[in-house]
Parts: structure tokens; sequence; C-alpha cells
């Protein structure tokens, strides 16, 4: 089993979230070995998202939002969506 620690496709898929607002990603690992880091920090990156989802989703639940006169409502800013990762491995050996 190979076990990266620090894989590039996971980077790549942190920075075209951060940098360009992208938030889902495919990673499908075609190799010899079952990727399990990839995968790993995958699993991690999904539990961080659904929290993060499940927290938003109670305080929109918990809280509704007040009305305002119009002359002082301000443009509301849609809270970045987290980024979630759809980790497939086809994998076999010699």
């Amino acid at each position: 089993m190979g076990f990266c620690f620090v894989n590039n496709v996971a980077v790549a898929a942190a920075h075209a979230h951060l940098q360009h607002g992208i938030d889902k990603v495919v990673i499908l690992d075609v190799d010899l070995h079952h990727g399990n880091g990839t995968q790993d920090i995958a699993w991690r990156i999904n539990e961080a998202a659904n929290h993060e989802l499940a927290r938003a989703a109670a305080m929109n639940q918990a809280s509704p939002a007040k009305a305002r006169s119009p002359h002082k409502q301000r443009p509301v800013q849609p809270a970045p969506r987290p980024l979630r990762i759809h980790y497939a491995s086809l994998h076999g050996e010699r």
C-alpha cells in the first residue's frame, strides 16, 4: 500500500478551492497501489466539510433572518461552500 503524507493532487484540490472557489473535486487514482494517504486526506476534508455544513444548517434554523427596513439592508455575501472530495481508487497487483 502506498501511503502519501503530502499528495500533489490533494494540494491541487485545496489550491483550486482556496484560489478559484471550486467546492467539489473528484480524485480517481489509477495505480498499482491503493492511495490510502490520499484517501485519508480526502476523508478528513469531507469530515470537516460535513461538520461545517451541519453547523451552518443548525444556525440557519436557530436564528431566522430579521426583517430590516430597505434602506438599512446590506448585500449579504453567501458563505463559501466547503471543499468536498470524492476519492476512488482502481488498484491491483501484477
